[in-house]
């Protein structure tokens, strides 16, 4: 806001101690903004927060279902048979569709509908309020790469803990039809009640530890994504206005301007999300592999309930042994493929 942006009509000595009220200790007080304050100067509610993350949750669930199903068959099939029947994208979805039907897409669509919701509509709210605490427990800037890094990891550890369940429900219906033990489309209570009543309930836990080390997948995905989106809007917006003391008029006036101006921002949300997706999922994209194939080992009867891997580690030197290296990656393009539109589609939806 400039000098003598003040309202031309007050009086001229009301005009003059305002704005010297206004710039004193300027460079004493910075203002801080938080990244996603309205137009009206207040951060949104947590419910509606919650409420975006669950609605891009349902749309990206809904709409990339069938990559999902692909992708997962493609991390186990190795550890069930030596022959290869998924490779590649559309080899894959074909051949899906041809022996199982449309339905096949669809496998384990009902708990992926409630995990990726429920996921997403816990996990942004407590990644924004760990922001702030992190912020002002540790008296830094919430644009600080380590706030970002330790709210997305905090975050992280709550959900994965609430929602692992499901997706073990979820990874077996997906993969039953390469089972020959557990042939038949079982119901997602069916599954349900034969994991507890086989493996009891401790096998609902099965890849947390994978997952736990996979927050280092949005340990970097969320700082990186926060950091581009904030130089690619830094290139198109207009050059910032002089900074004024924290809870001044003249501050939030300049808050909910620029706040205005990023929220609609589409294209830079679009960019920082694909590129922060593209690059988490490259370097960590081994955890996911690992989970997959501990939640799909079932223990079937006649094994005297020994499972192939012993955990982490041991399905690692197993796949790199069997399969070298690149089999870790095993999936890696249809993930690609799968993941990058839905992570434009799910910050589209919560940012925009």
């Amino acid at each position: 806001t400039p000098r003598g942006g003040a309202d031309s009509s007050a009086p001229t000595h009301t005009m003059l101690s305002d704005h010297a009220s206004e710039t004193t200790n300027v460079a004493a007080e910075p203002v801080v903004v938080a990244e996603h304050e309205r137009a009206d100067g207040h951060e949104p509610a947590a419910w509606k927060k919650a409420f975006a993350g669950a609605s891009a949750g349902v749309i990206c669930c809904a709409f990339f279902a069938p990559l999902d199903v692909a992708r997962t068959r493609l991390q186990v099939q190795t550890v069930v048979s030596e022959r290869r029947l998924y490779s590649g994208v559309i080899s894959s979805l074909r051949r899906i569709l041809a022996e199982e039907g449309v339905a096949g897409w669809f496998r384990g669509f009902v708990p992926a509908m409630l995990t990726v919701p429920l996921f997403w509509c816990c996990y942004f709210p407590l990644y924004d309020s760990m922001k702030r605490r992190i912020s002002i427990s540790l008296r830094i800037d919430h644009t600080d790469p380590s706030v970002h890094v330790g709210a997305s990891t905090a975050a992280g550890m709550i959900v994965n803990a609430l929602t692992n369940p499901l997706w073990v429900i979820r990874t077996r219906l997906q993969t039953q039809a390469i089972h020959a033990e557990r042939s038949g489309a079982l119901s997602m209570s069916a599954v349900t009640r034969g994991i507890w009543a086989r493996e009891g309930p401790l096998a609902f836990y099965k890849g947390l530890g994978a997952s736990t080390l996979g927050l280092s997948h949005i340990a970097v995905q969320f700082p990186v994504y926060e950091w581009t989106k904030r130089t690619l809007h830094a290139y198109t917006a207009e050059p910032p206005p002089r900074q004024y003391p924290a809870g001044s008029r003249l501050a939030r006036e300049c808050a909910r301007s620029a706040a205005v101006a990023e929220r609609h921002d589409l294209w830079t949300i679009l960019c920082a999300s694909a590129l922060s997706k593209l690059l988490a999922s490259t370097l960590t994209y081994p955890h996911e592999l690992v989970r997959a194939r501990l939640q799909d080992q079932a223990e079937p009867a006649g094994t005297g309930g020994k499972a192939r891997f012993r955990g982490i580690v041991d399905v690692v030197v197993q796949t790199v042994r069997r399969e070298g290296v690149l089999g870790l990656w095993q999936g890696y393009s249809v993930n690609l493929v799968r993941t990058v539109p839905q992570s434009m589609l799910t910050f589209g939806i919560y940012e925009w």
